[in-house]
């Protein structure tokens, strides 16, 4: 079924911050193309109001980015992944601070995508929104801390508007053989939102080139 969804923000669970970021499009005759990063991490203490962190907040913000850096071999280590942190940057809010001790992966393959339209929920008001996909399972390889060949299983779904508190995610991520579970959560977003596209439009427009 042709249909486009994107979506992005976070997920708490226990102590742990999962961000996410995706984007998935499925045109006509099976052809589709998708992205994927996901960030896990233990936030930092809330950040003050009003004033100005002092130089020793800030050197120790420096020190656990090099730390990161380090774990993670480097900036360069795993192509643009190290680098965009910014994609994970524009849902945080007030109620979190830099994320400490983080764990990376980034989709290289997309093996397998399915949009559906869920009857127990909306993704928005009106009648075109009734008959609108509003859940996707997307699934494919990728690099976990900048290692290759992990396996990723995605589903999404865009409940309505705001997205913090209504959207879901789910996200596992396993080794190469599948053995074992490196990173997994299921949960409402507690921020960001999962946005769902028309479709028809998309394969039209592609299926032209």
């Amino acid at each position: 079924t042709p249909g486009l969804m994107h979506g992005g923000g976070h997920v708490m669970s226990g102590p742990l911050q999962y961000d996410f970021n995706f984007s998935v499009l499925e045109l006509s005759r099976g052809r589709s193309w998708g992205r994927f990063k996901l960030q896990v991490c233990r936030p930092a203490p809330p950040k003050h109001r009003g004033r100005g962190r002092d130089d020793d907040d800030r050197r120790r913000d420096d020190d656990r980015r090099r730390d990161d850096d380090k774990r993670h071999g480097g900036e360069n280590d795993d192509d643009d992944d190290d680098r965009n942190d910014h994609d994970f940057e524009k849902y945080d809010d007030d109620e979190h601070g830099r994320c400490i001790g983080k764990d990376r992966f980034s989709a290289r393959t997309l093996t397998f995508s399915q949009f559906s339209n869920d009857p127990s929920f909306e993704p928005g008001r009106g009648r075109s929104q009734r008959s609108l996909n509003d859940t996707v399972v997307f699934a494919g390889t990728g690099r976990w801390n900048g290692k290759p060949g992990y396996l990723y299983e995605v589903r999404a779904t865009d409940r309505g508007e705001p997205g913090k508190g209504r959207d879901s995610v789910e996200v596992t991520i396993r080794t190469p053989n599948g053995a074992a579970v490196v990173a997994s959560v299921r949960g409402t977003l507690t921020s960001g939102n999962v946005q769902s596209t028309p479709g028809f439009n998309w394969s039209r427009r592609f299926s032209r080139r």
